[in-house]
């Protein structure tokens, strides 16, 4: 078992997404982590934490990857052949680090290269850590390296790289502005485009068109493109639906820059607003302000989303259940999603805030009777002062005529 040729493209040809700096603050930030949970190797199967260790990234998320990442930071990874390429070329793997591949048409032998890999580097008999509860960590790799690695033992590890990821660094937050200014162009471009008869496919398309050409990365997640009665519910998109004269359009999107996303989500009419979405969306305002303004370093999160959820009992006046959560976690997206998983602004997480965290703000409210719904969001970060928005589309009703 031989590693890759170290440069397989002319180190001209990167694209660093960041600075090796970068990358080098963030590993040391897990290998500390790793130490005090003493985990000898880290094995990195989720492509999220991959991307934020080394900057790889691919469309085919769901392919295999394992990067082994020591307490001591020696590192090596097992990818297909066909993605050697995108571990090398943004500019987070190290230069001596090796890397094996397996031909993508022989998935099948993954799990026992990867075994191979450990034993070859000396790690037989380690205590691994190993991402158990997210994507890429599958029965079949965790039995096989059971198998093959009788002195190792495995523990779950998910939260590791998870929780290094939680608070952004200037860096990450220069990216983030970034995706907003895609984020609005396509959403801008959708409200522009609302009118009677318009589908919620074409309105869609706009948003795709609008963003790509303003320079956005594949989506990690498609446009919700919601129009009359399916605006009450939760995920769903373009089916053909029509818009019609009175009715109602609501778009949740993000663009994405270097995999960071920045989410925002807009309503629109056509004619006057009913007072159920005039109501929805002066609730949306008045808690996204006021979570603006309560959110700084050390405040619980329980504490804002219990206020929230007060504010949002007596504004609504019944048309829609007040919320639990007020607000995810974001930052690297890849498809299927853009939700970081980190951290939660609810009314049970008493863990409390810090500088530096990063969440989109969803404060959507739906009649199921009425078969209504509407929304504004933002994406933010938290700072000293409070929240402050990252990204840049004006938080208005778009009427149409």
């Amino acid at each position: 078992m031989k590693p890759v040729d170290p440069r397989p493209i002319p180190y001209s040809e990167y694209h660093f997404a960041f600075s090796p700096e970068e990358y080098e603050v963030r590993r040391d930030k897990v290998c500390k982590t790793m130490a005090e949970q003493d985990i000898d190797v880290l094995l990195v199967t989720f492509i999220n934490s991959a991307c934020y260790l080394t900057g790889y990234q691919t469309p085919l998320s769901n392919w295999d990857i394992c990067i082994a990442l020591s307490s001591d930071g020696e590192m090596v990874a097992h990818v297909t052949d066909l993605e050697v390429v995108s571990l090398f070329m943004h500019g987070g793997w190290p230069k001596d680090a090796p890397c094996y591949c397996v031909p993508y048409h022989k998935y099948g032998d993954a799990y026992q290269r990867t075994a191979e890999m450990l034993k070859l580097h000396g790690w037989s008999n380690k205590r691994f850590g190993m991402e158990m509860s997210k994507p890429g960590c599958t029965h079949g790799l965790v039995k096989t390296l059971t198998e093959e690695l009788p002195d190792a033992s495995f523990v779950d590890a998910s939260r590791i790289v998870l929780d290094c990821r939680m608070v952004k660094s200037p860096a990450e937050l220069k990216v983030m502005r970034q995706a907003g200014i895609f984020s609005r162009v396509g959403i801008m471009a959708v409200m522009e485009s609302v009118r009677a008869g318009v589908t919620d496919g074409e309105l869609t398309a706009t948003a795709f068109d609008a963003m790509f050409r303003a320079g956005s990365e594949y989506l990690s997640l498609q446009p919700f493109v919601k129009v009359g009665d399916a605006t009450w519910l939760e995920h769903t998109s373009a089916r053909r639906r029509v818009v019609l004269p009175g009715g109602i359009v609501t778009c949740e999107m993000t663009g994405v820059y270097e995999r960071y996303s920045c989410p925002i989500y807009r309503t629109a009419t056509v004619g006057k607003p009913s007072d159920d979405v005039s109501i929805m969306l002066d609730t949306a305002n008045a808690t996204l302000e006021k979570l603006f303004e309560l959110a700084k370093p050390g405040v619980p999160a329980k504490e804002v989303a219990l206020e929230l959820k007060s504010i949002c009992t007596s504004k609504l006046q019944g048309r829609a259940t007040p919320k639990d959560m007020y607000g995810y976690s974001v930052g690297i997206g890849f498809p299927p999603d853009w939700v970081e998983g980190s951290f939660y602004i609810d009314i049970e997480n008493e863990a409390p805030l810090q500088a530096g965290m990063t969440f989109h703000s969803p404060h959507a409210f739906r009649d199921k009777v009425r078969r209504v719904g509407a929304c504004f969001s933002e994406t933010w970060v938290v700072t000293e002062n409070g929240g402050e928005v990252l990204g840049c589309t004006p938080r208005e009703l778009k009427i149409a005529y």
